[in-house]
């Protein structure tokens, strides 16, 4: 199912909530602490993300060769509105179906779209990009149930740290006149990090 992001999806994560989930952040200004969650987000929203999930609110493209016979499901749920249906009729124009010929159907893992009772999707030219359903999909930031994606996220940001930094993890700490410390060894606590995040992202996994 082919899907072109149309709008961006919002941060799940704000500064301030990563900074409480993360220690050791205060040496990174809020810039740097954006950027790292938009880039760790970005790996597991659409059309990247191996969840099959979208996070942050956003709106989402669906390309199809040609409408089916009833039933159009869209993929990377939770779809929450759609915003059109259009399609190239066989002349190869452009067409709107209005919005009280077509229904959505949308939970939380399972969105599609059908004809309205006593109506049936148009005739259409067939190709790709022929039918294209754009739609809102993704949680608000404040939804309860993004909680375990955060803190994938916040675990995302201390890999993406480790990468650079061999203090990931604080293994030993002994203060005798002179203060000693030993650090877990950068590649066993990326692994360790991205195996975690995994794990919370688990539950949220759907196959597009």
């Amino acid at each position: 199912m082919p899907v072109i992001v149309i709008v961006p999806p919002q941060p799940i994560l704000d500064v301030q909530s990563l900074r409480r989930l993360t220690p050791g952040l205060d040496a990174l200004d809020d810039d740097h602490l954006a950027m790292l969650i938009g880039v760790v987000q970005s790996t597991i929203e659409p059309d990247l993300g191996w969840p099959g999930r979208s996070f942050g609110r956003q709106t989402l493209e669906l390309l199809e060769e040609m409408f089916p016979a009833d039933y159009l499901p869209l993929p990377y749920p939770p779809v929450t509105s759609v915003v059109s249906v259009r399609y190239l009729d066989r002349d190869g124009s452009e067409q709107e179906i209005p919005a009280e010929r077509y229904r959505a159907e949308l939970s939380d893992k399972i969105c599609g779209v059908r004809p309205a009772a006593g109506c049936e999707w148009p005739r259409s030219s067939w190709g790709f990009g022929a039918v294209r359903i754009r739609f809102v999909a993704g949680f608000t930031p404040e939804d309860p149930k993004l909680l375990p994606a955060k803190q994938a996220v916040s675990l995302g940001v201390q890999a993406l740290r480790a990468v650079n930094r061999e203090d990931l993890f604080l293994r030993r700490e002994r203060v005798e006149g002179v203060a000693e410390k030993e650090w877990a060894v950068n590649p066993q606590a990326e692994r360790l990090v991205r195996e975690a995040a995994d794990r919370l992202l688990q539950p949220y996994r759907v196959y597009v």
